[in-house]
């Protein structure tokens, strides 16, 4: 796979074997969704090689879910859940979520913008900006408006005034 020479998802042999099986899915869900947004190679098999690896890693999760019986955390389960996580959001910030992204963010802009959530919905208005922050920054610079490095400069100031507690 020779596009992955110069991508950022490329790992050595060596990083790819240290994977459990359920990260090894995920990760190759996550190549899938970004060859699929780059517009490399068909669309179509990306979609497909994301959902088939996708279904996999979450049976296989589950598997060990269900099986959990320690107390103590097992760095890779979390590790896993985590991409799992991640390759749900980007999926959802690429896909066909965006476009509830940016009919929430059009409300947001009739009622004042972001700002008009802080002091009252921190944790919506966190969501909302860290959603959008992950569909913009992981998308090809092609697809970026012009105004979103000055967006994101507006989200940091705004991210520093919320209080959440994580």
């Amino acid at each position: 796979m020779s596009f992955l020479s110069s991508s950022t998802f490329a790992i050595s042999i060596t990083t790819q074997r240290s994977l459990d099986k359920v990260s090894r899915h995920l990760y190759i869900c996550l190549v899938a969704l970004h060859r699929n947004v780059c517009k490399t190679g068909d669309a179509s098999k990306s979609r497909l090689l994301f959902y088939q690896h996708q279904v996999f890693a979450a049976s296989r999760l589950h598997r060990k879910l269900m099986r959990l019986g320690s107390r103590n955390p097992d760095p890779r389960l979390v590790e896993a859940i985590a991409l799992f996580v991640y390759s749900q959001l980007q999926d959802s910030v690429y896909g066909p979520w965006r476009i509830h992204l940016e009919g929430a963010k059009a409300l947001l802009q009739c009622w004042g913008g972001h700002e008009a959530l802080v002091g009252k919905r921190y944790f919506a208005c966190y969501v909302l900006v860290i959603a959008d922050i992950y569909g913009t920054t992981t998308s090809p610079k092609r697809l970026l408006a012009g105004d979103t490095v000055s967006q994101h400069r507006a989200y940091e100031r705004l991210l520093d005034r919320l209080e959440i507690d994580m």
